[in-house]
């Protein structure tokens, strides 16, 4: 398995650490969408957030409201923090280990997620596919 944050885990690859224990690494991201991007990643290699034991998952999202509030008294004073995680190749996820990003972000900084305004379901159809769901539920 060639995978860069393992490699980092390991120490046989470089990066910029903000926090280390027994489960989680907290790095800079070499390539930053933006200044002060951050990565939260677990230390046991899981491709998708549902192999991650609950408790670590939980130690990860925890981890990142501390991480984003550290990013907000420093230097880089943002006007707000996006938490992103992309769950699998056809969400964005490029490197295929469990990873969470805090996105500093400021007003006019041209990053973002575009939606559309326009509702896409009836009622009717949004009350079928919310029930599908629930059914589907762990």
């Amino acid at each position: 398995m060639d995978c860069i944050f393992c490699e980092i885990i390991k120490g046989n690859s470089q990066a910029s650490k903000i926090f280390e224990d027994d489960d989680l690494i907290v790095i800079l991201d070499l390539f930053p969408v933006i200044k002060g991007h951050t990565l939260i990643i677990p230390k046991k290699h899981s491709e998708f957030i549902k192999d991650v034991e609950k408790d670590l998952s939980a130690k990860i999202f925890l981890t990142g409201i501390r991480t984003a509030e550290a990013i907000r008294k420093s230097e880089i004073r943002p006007d707000g923090i996006n938490f992103h995680l992309s769950d699998g190749r056809a969400a964005g996820q490029e490197i295929p280990h469990v990873h969470l990003h805090i996105i500093p972000r400021f007003r006019g900084d041209g990053l973002g997620f575009r939606f559309n305004n326009k509702s896409l379901a009836n009622r009717e159809e949004l009350n079928r596919l919310a029930e599908n769901i629930k059914n589907n539920l762990p």
